[in-house]
């Protein structure tokens, strides 16, 4: 890695411009934010995500969810770049100033949808990638066991994610999907964060966190009440 990396990741928008405009200029006030993360389901058309993302010019890392059907076109036409934002395909490793970050957008499923995945897609992946290096990756689903809690402490995380990070052992490991809080937990060497949501169900709040990755990891959760 070149130098201190400070990064925004936040999730699960579905659509609430207003709450993530709020989430934006409420970080911005605070750090000088290098890369933002954005961990699926932005329920967004591509003029929206150009309209909030392109202001500020900070490079904008975006995978889809399982609601983002206005991104499809996008990843139909393989036009993954759009002046500072960059849109990660299943698999798709990008590198910004010497960190690479790996993408897992979409949801395990059956394939009757095109955000589907399924286990034999993320095996290839670790296959291909095993001797290369991972810094972070990005993902809309959690792994199994790490934060990953939906309710009633109930887990619904993907097995074959836990295995990914056992074999990349990335040092980030960011998700979404839950809309359960905030979580942060630790497999080995990999921080593994749910982003909780801009947009949730169980309430008005809206959620992201800072992270400061250097030789240390800094993760600072934000909860913005109404």
């Amino acid at each position: 890695m070149e130098s201190m990396l400070q990064i925004l990741a936040f999730g699960d928008i579905h659509g609430e411009i207003e709450k993530l405009i709020r989430v934006l200029d409420h970080a911005f006030d605070r750090y000088d934010v290098d890369m933002i993360l954005v961990a699926g389901d932005l329920n967004l058309g591509l003029s929206e995500i150009e309209d909030v993302f392109t202001q500020n010019k900070i490079p904008t890392f975006i995978i889809y969810g399982n609601h983002d059907d206005d991104l499809k076109p996008i990843y139909e036409l393989r036009t993954y770049r759009y002046k500072n934002i960059s849109f990660l395909r299943l698999g798709g490793v990008i590198r910004y100033r010497g960190v690479n970050i790996l993408g897992i957008p979409g949801n395990r499923g059956g394939g009757r949808k095109w955000t589907h995945w399924q286990d034999y897609k993320i095996k290839r992946i670790i296959e291909y990638q095993k001797d290369k290096k991972i810094d972070i990756v990005l993902s809309h689903e959690a792994p199994f066991g790490y934060s990953d809690e939906c309710g009633d402490h109930n887990r619904c995380g993907k097995p074959v994610l836990l295995d990914l990070i056992k074999v990349l052992r990335p040092r980030l490991f960011i998700c979404g999907h839950l809309h359960n809080h905030i979580q942060i937990s630790e497999f080995e060497t990999t921080k593994i964060i749910n982003t909780g949501a801009i947009s949730n169900r169980w309430g008005e709040d809206s959620e992201y966190v800072y992270i400061r990755l250097n030789e240390e990891i800094i993760i600072e959760p934000h909860v913005l009440k109404e």
